[in-house]
């Protein structure tokens, strides 16, 4: 086959195709067909490389920019607030049978609406106190 014509097809350069005769290799139209199959398998595989590293850096980017943060600063953040939580379920639970006793029914209602209340309040102010340390606010 003519060289100068397998460069312009495959894009491997003349000398590596005298280098491969020169060597014995036949260069036949199968031979063209595998050099491009592996050079296609080559740019595949470069372009998908380069996603990836482009992604990263995206990622890396959010992460500086502070739209994106740690995985295990998430999972600190909720254990701190899940203790939080549980420290306020068990506290409300110690406390409240002793000051419902021998109210009437509508009373131990509003009462337990009043602590439930103040529970999902101090969750939100827990929860925004991580938010905002996240944020560096």
């Amino acid at each position: 086959m003519n060289t100068r014509k397998l460069e312009r097809e495959t894009g491997v350069d003349r000398s590596a195709w005298r280098k491969l005769e020169a060597e014995g290799v036949a260069v036949t139209r199968k031979t063209k067909k595998a050099v491009l199959a592996r050079r296609e398998r080559l740019d595949e595989e470069r372009i998908a490389k380069m996603k990836l590293q482009r992604e990263i850096l995206e990622t890396e980017l959010a992460q500086r920019r502070g739209e994106l943060i740690s995985r295990a600063r998430v999972e600190q953040d909720a254990l701190s607030a899940g203790s939080m939580l549980s420290a306020h379920a068990y506290a409300m639970a110690a406390t409240l049978p002793g000051q419902l006793v021998g109210l009437p029914e509508n009373e131990i209602f509003v009462r337990l609406q009043s602590a439930i209340d103040r529970f999902i309040e101090d969750a939100r102010a827990a929860l925004a106190v991580c938010a905002a340390a996240d944020t560096g606010d």
